[in-house]
């Protein structure tokens, strides 16, 4: 009718349907759309909106971030040097004179553990040593940290807790069959051993009494990790195993026949990773076990494994650290949502220190070096120790002042006003440093 409004211009749209258009334009012409004029910045720098095109994108981001359209961005920047294989390698400086043999991380940590029998925790973002703990009076074979609590085991058959504060040893947990320990995982309630002996001893952490044993496996088990109320166990009887930590109960076998033995797993809280000796490493449903991807690349056993997102990192014997992205990967079960993945070519490696290149498959971030020993990684980087006592970090996710600052504030005060306060400072340079996209 007459009387009805007409939206002559863009920017005479409601507030609600701009978002909602901008919803699905993508994030490109979102931050475009909101250089036009100050009622469309307002718009387009909304946080409920870039929360939604995150959602859409499937990104997780960090809750570290004030600004939702900053951390939008370094996750975008992020995804994509993942993609295309670029990263910046970082050595640490050196501190253990032989192999390192057990590796942990949290957000503000790194921990090794070393066949010199001690442990060494290391300041992340400054990639510097701050304590070393001695104790053990054999080699370390494995260490695990959660808070400032720091596991370790050895092949002196002991278990230790360790306050990463006080530098103190807080408890030794002691098993009953007085076996060698080969991998450990812990959280906030227990800590989970894989023993010599076929079976994971439980213990609380807070205690130090064992709670539960886990029994099902015919082998030595080598690998467990852990994900909330699941435990995933690998032992060299060519299972994976998948455990229920309140009943304790096995949920799933994995593999039977399929393996060579399995030398590790890791998991997210969706899938598990499990290397064996053949060399190939195989990503598991956690919740009907049914394979989903088989990896095949390195010409040698797998020594250990890493899940992050939708990634999984590998180190073998071979002496090579791949990287797998699984989404460009063909699935076993059938349902293929491949996209385009990395490029192939052959590699060099003068040219993987510095970055340079992408590769088919997987993406072979170190090579024809020194053999790497375990792995840990996140959605910013991969970090690995291995024979000649070093760690190596190689880094994806790009420098950003802003956000290295503020994990630091919060990792030193541990106080969420201060980290805003110095983001929002140092965010205002990285913005007029870097460009938006």
């Amino acid at each position: 009718s007459m009387d009805s409004e007409v939206v002559q211009d863009w920017s005479d749209l409601p507030r609600e349907c701009l978002e909602k258009i901008l919803e699905f334009a993508g994030p490109l012409t979102t931050s475009t759309a909101s250089q036009v004029c100050k009622d469309w910045r307002k718009v387009g720098e909304g946080e409920a909106l870039w929360r939604t095109l995150a959602h859409n994108a499937n990104y997780r981001l960090n809750d570290e971030w004030r600004n939702t359209r900053e951390s939008f961005k370094f996750t975008l920047q992020t995804n994509r040097n993942w993609s295309k294989g670029r990263f910046q390698y970082h050595p640490w400086p050196v501190q253990h004179d032989t192999w390192i043999t057990g590796l942990a991380m949290d957000a503000q940590h790194v921990v090794t553990g070393s066949n010199d029998r001690t442990l060494v925790v290391w300041d992340r973002l400054s990639r510097q040593w701050s304590h070393i703990l001695k104790g053990h009076s054999g080699q370390i074979t494995c260490v695990g940290i959660h808070g400032n609590v720091v596991a370790s085991a050895s092949r002196d058959k002991t278990v230790r807790l360790w306050d990463i504060r006080t530098e103190t040893h807080l408890e030794s947990l002691e098993s009953p069959t007085q076996c060698n320990v080969n991998g450990l995982v812990m959280n906030e309630n227990v800590v989970v051993c894989a023993c010599t002996k076929n079976v994971l001893h439980v213990f609380d952490r807070k205690t130090g009494d064992l709670v539960r044993t886990l029994r099902g496996h015919s082998g030595p088990v080598y690998g467990v990790d852990i994900d909330g109320e699941t435990v995933v166990s690998g032992s060299v009887d060519r299972t994976a195993r998948v455990w229920d930590l309140k009943s304790g109960e096995c949920i799933h076998t994995l593999g039977k026949d399929t393996y060579d033995g399995v030398t590790c797993v890791s998991m997210n809280s969706k899938q598990v990773a499990v290397g064996d000796l053949e060399g190939i490493v195989r990503v598991w449903d956690i919740l009907n076990g049914n394979m989903m991807y088989e990896l095949e690349g390195h010409s040698d056993w797998i020594r250990n494994v890493a899940f992050s997102s939708d990634r999984v990192c590998s180190v073998g014997r071979d002496c090579n650290v791949k990287v797998w992205e699984l989404s460009t990967q063909p699935r076993r079960d059938g349902l293929d949502t491949r996209h385009h993945g990395f490029i192939k070519r052959t590699v060099d490696p003068d040219e993987l220190k510095d970055g340079k290149i992408s590769l088919g498959g997987p993406l072979t971030i170190h090579t024809n070096h020194a053999e790497m020993r375990c792995v840990v990684m996140d959605e910013a980087e991969v970090i690995a120790g291995g024979k000649d006592g070093l760690l190596h970090t190689w880094r994806f996710a790009p420098k950003d002042e802003a956000y290295e600052y503020s994990c630091h504030i919060m990792a030193r005060m541990n106080t969420s006003t201060l980290t805003t306060l110095y983001s929002d400072r140092f965010r205002f340079r990285a913005q007029n440093r870097y460009p938006l996209w």
